[in-house]
């Protein structure tokens, strides 16, 4: 919890920059998932049986859409976000200074990092999403009559290995933007460091999706004001994002001992 609690605490201190950063993203995701039955899916309500792989698919996958304009807008539009994100963050945290200019400024070395990070994630997302829907698919064409029982634990199986992957690689872009080391070297640096804190990473990128998912599932189920339903979403995904930014170099200072500039320590005489 002292992750946790450390980012809450860095993220409402600091609102108003992460969610201005965290909102074009934002709004592709409460677009997305708006308009789709993901959530109706979690609480088992969609109808598999009739349902083809393809639209199963369609609900789990990041990709806004199968048009390629839309996912390399929607791919441009997240990268700047973290890599807006994550520079205004380790700026404040490394020099304790807060500028929205020079996040900026640095876009181009941002988008080195970030980017294939972000790729790689992506990849795994899509691997999850192909596997968690073949899984759906195969269930519901069984004649078990624990369908929704099986559906669930296997999504949530497949969400602890996602996971328990992502606590690996959580450091990687702190520590690429910290210390300049390469790609290679800051992914191997991630694994060591994460190791004895696995738990503790994994329940804390797990936290922003665990708190919104009960309100963005009700919202789906008993909401019909689309408007609503599309801000409501846009809060949860600002938070989602900004928190998820603020966890990975919260986290980072922490385990690795580096001193953080952004708090003020009081000095006893």
């Amino acid at each position: 919890m002292k992750f946790i609690n450390s980012t809450l605490s860095y993220f409402f201190k600091n609102f108003v920059a992460i969610a201005l950063f965290s909102l074009p993203a934002a709004v592709f995701f409460a677009l997305k998932y708006n308009s789709t039955s993901f959530y109706l899916y979690l609480l088992n309500l969609g109808n598999l049986e009739t349902s083809s792989f393809i639209k199963i698919f369609s609900n789990f996958t990041l990709f806004p859409s199968f048009n390629i304009l839309i996912i390399l807008l929607w791919a441009l539009v997240l990268i700047l976000s973290f890599c807006l994100l994550f520079s205004y963050i380790e700026r404040h945290m490394k020099y304790g200074i807060k500028s929205y200019l020079k996040s900026f400024k640095s876009i181009n070395y941002c988008i080195l990092v970030v980017s294939p990070a972000f790729f790689t994630v992506l990849a795994f997302e899509e691997i999850f999403a192909v596997l968690n829907s073949l899984f759906i698919k195969l269930i519901s064409l069984s004649i078990l009559s624990i369908k929704g029982v099986l559906m669930t634990m296997m999504f949530a199986l497949l969400i602890i290995i996602l996971f328990l992957i992502y606590s690996l690689i959580a450091l990687w872009v702190p520590i690429k933007m910290v210390t300049g080391y390469s790609h290679r070297d800051a992914i191997r640096y991630s694994i060591r460091l994460s190791q004895g804190h696995q738990l503790r990473l994994m329940l804390g990128l797990l936290f922003p999706f665990v708190v919104t998912a009960p309100l963005m599932m009700l919202l789906k189920n008993y909401s019909h004001i689309e408007v609503l339903n599309s801000v409501v979403y846009g809060l949860c995904y600002i938070f989602i994002i900004g928190f998820l930014a603020a966890f990975a170099m919260t986290a980072y200072f922490a385990i690795s001992g580096t001193e953080r500039k952004d708090i003020k320590r009081k000095i006893f005489r």
